[in-house]
């Protein structure tokens, strides 16, 4: 879905927060999908989506791409949905694709490390098969 956004207007410059994983489990309202939340699969509501084995799930092993990295859940359309504020002091990287002013400027006055040659904008390795 992210592909297909950026692709609706070209002139938009996106950026994606990096967020402290600790602060998606502990703190916050959040809820956990292995697969796009508005999917009709039957094993979306395997546990509660609020729970750390919904968050575990999202890794589940099955169909799980060769070499994919861990740090990848196994869908691409994985989600997580958060429910309320974050504040920017657990916000671990702005990334842009290419310079982005804006997102450059936020970063710089609040601290967080700024990444303009990010690799999260283009294809996963297992994009084919999805």
């Amino acid at each position: 879905m992210f592909y297909s956004k950026r692709m609706e207007d070209l002139n938009i410059e996106w950026a994606v927060l990096s967020i402290d994983s600790d602060l998606l489990v502990s703190k916050l309202d959040t809820e956990f999908y292995r697969m796009n939340a508005a999917s009709n699969d039957p094993f979306k509501y395997k546990y509660n989506v609020c729970s750390n084995d919904a968050l575990e799930y999202m890794f589940y092993p099955e169909d799980r791409a060769l070499n994919l990295p861990r740090n990848y859940t196994t869908n691409p359309q994985a989600e997580v949905l958060v429910k309320d504020s974050i504040h920017p002091s657990y916000i671990k990287c702005i990334d842009t694709c290419g310079l982005n002013d804006t997102a450059k400027s936020i970063a710089i006055n609040c601290g967080i490390y700024y990444n303009k040659d990010s690799n999260l904008f283009g294809p996963r390795k297992d994009y084919k098969r999805w």
